[in-house]
């Protein structure tokens, strides 16, 4: 009995010995393959300074190795089918790596893309938060994915998670309502760490930091305002720093009904060079616009343009540039009108 056994055995060690000999070779080229193309496609990546391809890479070394043991097991399968060797529950075992291999693979994606998005205003916090939601969302289809394949009927699981999702939506809505704000924000990013930006109802403030349920607004008296991700995201945004930081500022000033307006076009021009040249908020690369604007009740109106580096330094460029007009207007002898009022008394 027991020479039977011991027959039975090496007879079946010596039938699936060829399928094992060729899933070790596959694995062997998969493992070479793989290493020399990620080593040649790394250096490529550095080249270019794309710095997230190439996090990325360095941190798939284990996916990768995972996925040439799936490949391997799956030519096992393949070469023992074709010899009619009887594996049983084993033919799972490849869907089952497979499934492993592409979970384990999104993992090190989403934390290397957020690892990048941390040095781009993306706060610790919200990283943990999505990441650990992500591998909850990852790890949960792919246990379900695994009991289907060995045969375990997932359908009531199914029904019970189902439920008891409904019951926390209902129950968390506001803050659900907030976290998906704030992947919208990370997401779609209308505004940025460091952005100046107002509300249409009149908040306005340096953006400090995009958490997971609020927005917090540094103000300009240097208090804080935190304010739900939620009303960020369904609110109209002016964002002083977007398509970029630099930002136009205009002074008007009146001049006399009897000042020859070229005369004062070419004087208000010269005296907003001296400021773009001068002044500490501006940019000395542009030029300055003077436009005639209308006919007011006492002067004539002009508009003189000067472009500032940021919206915190728009007060110092005005401050300038209406210290600048004054003393210059006053030097070329052109009046600033004033509005008067006759007031007559009967006698």
């Amino acid at each position: 009995m027991f020479l039977n056994m011991e027959t039975s055995t090496t007879n079946w060690f010596n039938e699936i010995s060829i399928p094992f000999l060729q899933a070790l070779v596959i694995c062997i080229l998969f493992f070479i393959t793989a290493r020399k193309v990620k080593s040649k496609l790394s250096a490529w990546l550095e080249g270019q300074q794309l710095q997230l391809g190439a996090r990325i890479l360095r941190r798939i070394k284990w996916p990768l190795r995972a996925a040439g043991l799936a490949l391997g097991a799956q030519v096992f399968i393949w070469s023992a089918s074709d010899q009619n060797i009887s594996l049983g529950k084993f033919i799972v075992v490849p869907q089952i790596l497979l499934v492993l291999t592409l979970m384990w693979l999104v993992d090190v994606l989403l934390d290397a893309f957020l690892t990048f998005k941390l040095n781009n205003g993306v706060t610790v916090s919200t990283r943990v938060l999505i990441k650990s939601l992500a591998r909850i969302a990852i790890g949960s289809v792919a246990a379900l994915v695994i009991l289907e394949r060995i045969g375990v009927s997932v359908t009531p699981l199914l029904a019970s998670l189902g439920v008891g999702s409904l019951a926390v939506a209902l129950a968390l809505q506001d803050t659900l309502g907030n976290m998906f704000s704030g992947f919208y924000l990370l997401a779609d990013r209308p505004i940025r760490i460091g952005d100046f930006i107002r509300l249409e109802n009149g908040t306005e403030g340096f953006v400090e930091r995009v958490g997971w349920r609020t927005t917090h607004i540094l103000l300009p008296g240097q208090s804080m305002a935190v304010v739900p991700n939620s009303k960020i995201a369904s609110a109209q945004i002016i964002n002083f720093d977007l398509p970029n930081s630099e930002i136009n500022v205009t002074v008007d000033v009146g001049i006399d009904y009897q000042t020859p307006l070229d005369q004062a076009e070419t004087i208000l021009t010269e005296i907003a060079r001296k400021v773009t040249a001068q002044s500490q908020a501006t940019i000395k690369e542009t030029s300055p616009v003077v436009r005639f604007k209308n006919f007011g009740d006492s002067a004539i109106v002009v508009g003189v343009t000067i472009r500032a580096r940021h919206f915190e330094q728009v007060a110092l460029a005005r401050h300038d540039l209406i210290k600048a007009l004054h003393a210059g207007l006053k030097d070329a002898k052109i009046g600033i009108p004033y509005p008067q009022r006759v007031i007559h008394q009967g006698l």
